[in-house]
């Protein structure tokens, strides 16, 4: 089935006990081998609870993407992962709400075992895995969230929802193959400029996982079309684009002459900015797709004025003044 959504996808990938350790000793610990995979237990995701008061109950229903609690030296640890494609902007209440349940399910248990004396708690860390094209612009911290007055600047309770871009990852602190692979393929992917020649063998399990993280069928098509358990990522990548071009070229043909010139202009002035900018976001190169005659009369003229994404955004606003 061609359908592969990320999510799914990347919770089983990550309930790999291999993967996970890796990922979080690359994050973290530089690459050092805190995490062993043999000392990871899978935890039920099921964070349902109920809070109760002294004059209300209620009840929540939440779920996690992944928990292995970590054993070091006897001392227990909850690990979560959290992936998340789009920017969200209340980030850090979420990954706050979600380890304040862990933390009252924790106490519920304890409390029927030991009552209400010498309750010792497990640590709760969480980590966000960030897989979209833009870069994170949302808060990472409550703080960040809130407008502090200068007296009272470190002593209000911070909440870090440690959220990891996996374009920003240095993949050489990772020892899995798989990860590296993983880490090094999305990277890939959206900064090709269609022009680089640039060659990554992995395995084609990874591969799928790959292009149900940039969420293209044709790429996924692609890939499972490839033969043997690897995939070369630069064959891939220039199938894509051929078909990509001949799928436009195709598209041109069928509407009438003059959208045909258009959608050709248009096909031609994204090709151009790639070349010279060196990268475009899937939303922008939506926007020109989008643009009516005027707006792209306007950016055909401006051409050598556009240093990057930001001046097209300014060209195509002028132009609604």
């Amino acid at each position: 089935m061609l359908n592969c959504k990320a999510d799914p996808t990347l919770k089983d990938y990550f309930r790999d006990k291999v993967h996970f350790a890796d990922f979080l000793n690359g994050i973290y610990f530089s690459g050092q081998q805190v995490l062993s995979p043999e000392h990871l237990s899978v935890v039920d995701t099921d964070m349902s609870t109920v809070v109760e008061g002294k004059k209300v109950t209620v009840s929540f229903n939440r779920n996690r993407d992944v928990i292995m609690k970590d054993n070091q030296n006897g001392i227990y640890v909850l690990n979560a992962i959290e992936n998340q494609k789009a920017i969200d902007y209340t980030m850090p209440v979420r990954v706050f709400v979600y380890d304040a349940l862990m933390y009252n399910q924790q106490l519920k248990q304890l409390k029927k075992k030991k009552g209400k004396k010498k309750l010792k708690l497990e640590p709760v860390m969480t980590s966000v895995i960030y897989y979209g094209e833009r870069s994170w612009s949302g808060p990472r911290c409550l703080s960040d969230m809130m407008k502090i007055p200068k007296e009272y600047k470190g002593m209000i309770n911070d909440w870090d929802a440690r959220i990891i871009d996996i374009k920003d990852i240095d993949v050489d602190l990772f020892q899995d193959e798989d990860n590296r692979s993983l880490i090094q393929g999305i990277q890939m992917f959206y900064r090709w400029n269609g022009k680089e020649e640039i060659k990554l063998e992995v395995k084609k399990e990874v591969a799928i996982l790959i292009a149900s993280i940039v969420n293209s069928k044709k790429f996924l098509k692609i890939i499972k079309e490839q033969e043997g358990e690897k995939v070369v990522m630069c064959t891939s990548l220039d199938l894509f684009a051929k078909r990509n071009r001949k799928a436009g070229f195709n598209e041109g043909k069928s509407v009438g002459k003059k959208e045909g010139r258009n959608e050709g202009k248009k096909t031609m002035l994204i090709e151009l900015l790639k070349t010279k900018i060196g990268y475009l976001s899937k939303e922008t190169i939506q926007l020109i797709r989008n643009c009516n005659r005027k707006e792209l009369e306007q950016l055909t003229k401006q051409f050598v004025m556009i240093n990057n994404q930001e001046d097209i955004l300014k060209i195509l606003k002028n132009c609604l003044n």
